[in-house]
This record gives structure tokens, C-alpha cells and sequence, in this order.
């Protein structure tokens, strides 16, 4: 009995030996220090970054020159902001970075193509493309460094401390699933019945689905994929239906830096993503106009691309829309789009003419708003419509004010179309040329502020993450007017706080604790009494 325990005792000593060892052995060599980094990259990321920048600037100066040298600061940005995303993609969601590539093609490099592809005559800048860029691109410069100056000394989330969140629990997985099947429930009633008081409401709870398809991603459940996949489906099947294809893109887009943020992808693959990304950007808009133009002219014969015939009705408009964006990639990367189509997207992606015409209006003809429209919108977003029947309402109101163009129907007199000013067309026609130069950066600003905060959350459970594209989709959008990127941005954080205060996870959401499972309590056997 006594030599048992004692060769018990010297094996758990011996054990107790080999654990100290290792303790000092690990102690004995320090970890490697991090590099040091400023925005999540290093002082060689930075190089490079600048180094692209400057080359794609340079290589297409004879094209620029002898339009605005704007446009070439603009590709040097653009040429930064892209390598600075495929080295810090997997530090930091790549949101600013997909944002602001966006809104510059649509301020400045659309701008820039329309002036060897006019579009029609009302859209066409035509000689007045260098004084539009004269102040689009400070506008959009400063927009951008707003958003990453509000980013500024962030913590570096590492990958480690990324699966280190709060462990999912069953109540979790739960809560993502309710949101994906409430969020699907109420997008179907919002296309089956017209409920004119609850609409916007509708739309809102609708993009819940994508919150619970976000933190399946985030977390990266087993089944995120059929879920994400089925979403994106989901969404292609309603498009194809309604021939409106905004949300589609603007999700995609939204989600794709959180599955980059939780990848192993090496940067050439991220960079390859976002070129595929601007492939797709063309592509869609081709694919769009001539699904549109055979959807309205009721054609019945059977289309005919890759070997495939099928008519454009009923199960199989999804599969044709498909396959036209197939043929548009195919032909945009062997650069075999026609003048027509090149001419479409400038129309319908450049946002300089609407802003040109805006700068051709005021102080002319329409005196400065003087921060008018900003207050209306704060006040718009504060009130809810059944306190507020006379608000602001989204559709043009201001476009035809500050452009003096009209979107009525002469037949129904009512407005045939929804556009906007977007912030540097609102901006201008509030405070001028200079004053919405220093808004837009405010704006960009504030917008990095909204993102900094979301992100801070996420070092408590990363579903926070899943809820700043639901908050800040619209302002991802450079076409939007103030008055809607506010309405949407207070209603929607309404909607988060209820869901938060309401759900089995609040506990983790708020405080960065899981929920502990409860063991069902064994009852102890009664005494038998004597």
C-alpha cells in the first residue's frame, strides 16, 4: 500500500517537473513584438499602397490631363485604398475601403468616362466636366480621409482574439435563425400586400434576414453557407421579379468584408475579389438594361446565350438574368461592350450630372439652402410619420428644386422616378463650392465615427458587426440625399436596440458574456424513512 502511494506521488511530481520546465522554457523566449502600424498597416504596406497608386496614376495620365488632373489624385487614392484592403482585410472589416472605391467611380471616374461616351443631352457634362471635378474631387478626397481619420488608433483585433468571442450557445444559433425567418416572413408580405403606413417598417424588419445570415458568417456556424447562399438567391429570385436589382448588389457588397475579415485569403486573392467586384459593377448595369428592355417590350421568343434557350418569364427569369451578368462579365473583361451599353452605365452611374446641374442652378437661379435640408432631415428622422404627417418625404423633392428638372409624369402627374442630390449635390446646394467641400469631409467624419463604434462592440461578441450594414446601409450609397440616409440610419438603431433588448442574447450582445447552459437539476433520493 505505501509503495503504491509513493510511486503515485513521484509520477504527479515528475509531472508537476515537466510542466515547470515548459513554463520556463516559454518564459525564457519572448514572443516577437507586433510591427508597429497606422491604420492597420505597416510602414511597408504603406509603401506599396503608395507606390500602386502612383504607378496606375502616372500609367494613365494621357488619358486624364487633358481632362481634370483631379481624376488622377482620384486613381492614386483608388490605387491606395485597394492594396491598403488586401493587406488589412483580415485586421478590419474592408467597409470604408468598398464605400469609398464606390463613390469615386461614381463622382469622378464616371464623370471622366461620359467624356469619351456622352450620354444624352440632358446627362452629358460635356465641357464643364473640369469645373464639375473641380469640386467633386475634393469633395470625394476629403470624404475619404474623414472616414479613416475617425479610424485612427483602433486596436488591432487579432485572429485569435477574433474565435476567442463569447461561445456561441444554443440560444444563439436560435436568435440568427428567427432573425433570418422573421426577416424572410415579412419581405414576403411587404410584396404581397401594399401596406402603405407600414411599408418602410416592413423593409426594415425584411433586412433582418441578413443580419441572421451576417452573424452565421461571423461566427461561421455549421451551415452558414446554404444559409448565405440561400439568401443571395432568395434575393436574386425577387429582383429578377421586380427588375430592381439595388438591394442585391448593396448586400452583396455589405457582406463581402465580413467574410473577408473572417478568411484566411492571402492579399492577392482579396485584391482579385475586389476587381471581380468592378467587373461586376459593369456588368450588373448591362445585365440590368437589357433584362429591363425585353421585359418591356413583352418579348417571347427564346433567348439564346452559351447554347441555352430559354424565354424570360415565369421560373426562369432568375437563371436569364444570370445568364446575361455571365455574358456582360465575359465581354467586359475582353473589353467588347458596345458604345451603347458604355454610354447606359455612364448614364446611369454618374452621379457628376446631377450635381452639375445642381451647380448650374444655384445660387442662379435657386438661392443656397443654407443648412435647410440638414435641419428638415434631423427633424424628419426624429419624428416617426404617424406624429409627422407633413414631413419630408423621399422621392425627389429637392432634386427638382435645386436642378429645376422634373420627375413628373405629364399622364398620371404623379412622379414617375425616385433620385436624389447624393451629399455632395445637397451639400453644394446648402453652403457652395467651399462649404461642401469641409460638409463632405464632416460627413465622411461622422459616417468612420458610426463604424468605429460597431467595431469597438465587436471586441465583446462579434455579432455587433452583423448589425452596422443594417444601420448604415444606405449611407453606403453616394447617390443618397441626406434627409434618407438619417431617416433610415435613427430607424433602424431603433430597431437594433429593440432587438437587443428583447432577444435571449442581450446578456452576450451587451455585456461579452455567453449564455451558460442550465443542467436540469437531478432530484436527490428521499430517505426511506424507518
Amino acid at each position: 500500500m505505501i509503495r503504491k502511494d509513493f510511486q503515485t506521488t513521484t509520477r504527479s511530481a515528475r509531472r508537476d517537473n515537466r510542466r515547470f520546465e515548459r513554463s520556463g522554457e516559454q518564459a525564457a523566449t519572448p514572443r516577437a513584438p507586433r510591427p508597429r502600424t497606422f491604420l492597420f498597416a505597416t510602414s511597408e504596406q504603406w509603401q506599396w499602397s503608395v507606390l500602386a497608386g502612383t504607378a496606375a496614376a502616372a500609367l494613365a495620365a494621357p488619358f486624364y490631363l487633358q481632362v481634370s488632373p483631379w481624376i488622377g489624385a482620384a486613381i492614386a487614392i483608388m490605387g491606395i485604398l485597394a492594396c491598403h484592403m488586401a493587406f488589412t482585410f483580415g485586421s478590419f472589416p474592408a467597409w470604408p475601403h468598398l464605400v469609398a472605391i464606390f463613390a469615386g467611380i461614381q463622382m469622378v471616374l464616371m464623370a471622366w468616362l461620359g467624356w469619351y461616351y456622352p450620354a444624352n443631352s440632358e446627362k452629358d457634362i460635356g465641357q464643364r466636366t473640369g469645373i464639375y471635378l473641380a469640386y467633386a474631387g475634393p469633395c470625394w478626397i476629403v470624404f475619404v480621409f474623414g472616414w479613416f481619420a475617425a479610424l485612427a488608433k483602433l486596436p488591432v483585433k487579432g485572429t485569435d482574439e477574433k474565435d476567442r468571442d463569447p461561445g456561441p450557445s444554443l440560444a444563439t444559433w436560435r436568435f440568427l435563425d428567427t432573425c433570418i425567418v422573421a426577416g424572410i416572413g415579412c419581405q414576403i408580405l411587404g410584396q404581397s400586400f401594399d401596406i402603405s403606413a407600414l411599408q418602410f417598417a416592413l423593409v426594415l424588419f425584411a433586412n433582418l434576414r441578413f443580419v441572421g445570415g451576417a452573424g452565421w458568417l461571423m461566427l461561421r456556424g455549421r451551415g452558414w453557407r446554404w444559409r448565405v447562399g440561400s439568401l443571395l438567391c432568395l434575393e436574386i429570385a425577387l429582383s429578377a421579379r421586380t427588375t430592381m436589382f439595388g438591394d442585391l448588389a448593396m448586400w452583396s457588397l455589405a457582406l463581402l468584408p465580413l467574410y473577408l475579415y473572417r478568411s484566411r485569403l492571402r492579399p492577392r486573392a482579396a485584391f482579385a475579389l475586389l476587381l471581380l467586384c468592378c467587373v461586376a459593377f459593369v456588368a450588373m448595369d448591362s445585365a440590368k438594361m437589357r433584362f429591363r428592355e425585353t421585359a418591356e417590350n413583352g418579348d417571347v421568343e427564346p433567348i439564346s446565350l452559351f447554347g441555352l434557350h430559354l424565354r424570360q418569364a415565369g421560373m426562369a427569369r432568375p437563371v436569364v438574368w444570370l445568364l446575361y451578368v455571365a455574358d456582360a462579365t465575359l465581354r467586359t473583361v475582353t473589353f467588347q461592350l458596345s458604345d451603347r451599353e458604355i454610354s447606359h452605365l455612364v448614364e446611369r452611374q454618374n452621379h457628376g450630372w446631377v450635381v452639375n446641374q445642381v451647380m448650374l442652378r444655384v445660387p442662379q437661379l435657386e438661392p443656397y439652402a443654407k443648412g435647410e435640408t440638414i435641419w428638415i432631415a434631423l427633424a424628419s428622422a426624429a419624428m416617426p410619420r404617424f406624429l409627422a404627417a407633413d414631413k419630408y418625404r423621399a422621392g425627389g423633392e429637392y432634386f427638382e428644386r435645386f436642378t429645376g428638372m422634373s420627375l413628373m409624369d405629364p399622364e398620371t402627374g404623379e412622379r414617375s422616378t425616385s433620385m436624389n442630390l447624393g451629399f455632395s449635390g445637397e451639400f453644394y446646394a446648402n453652403f457652395g463650392k467651399l462649404g461642401g467641400i469641409l460638409a463632405s469631409g464632416l460627413f465622411g467624419l461622422l459616417s468612420g465615427l458610426t463604424l468605429r463604434w460597431f467595431y469597438r462592440k465587436s471586441f465583446r461578441s462579434v455579432l455587433w458587426l452583423g448589425f452596422f450594414p443594417f444601420v448604415f446601409l444606405w449611407g453606403m450609397k453616394a447617390e443618397e440625399g441626406i434627409g434618407e440616409m438619417l431617416n433610415w440610419l435613427v430607424k433602424a438603431s431603433f430597431i437594433v436596440a429593440a432587438v437587443v433588448w428583447v432577444s435571449p442574447v442581450r446578456q452576450e450582445l451587451a455585456m461579452g458574456r455567453s449564455i451558460k447552459k442550465q443542467r436540469p437539476r437531478q432530484s436527490r433520493p428521499k430517505p426511506a424513512r424507518q
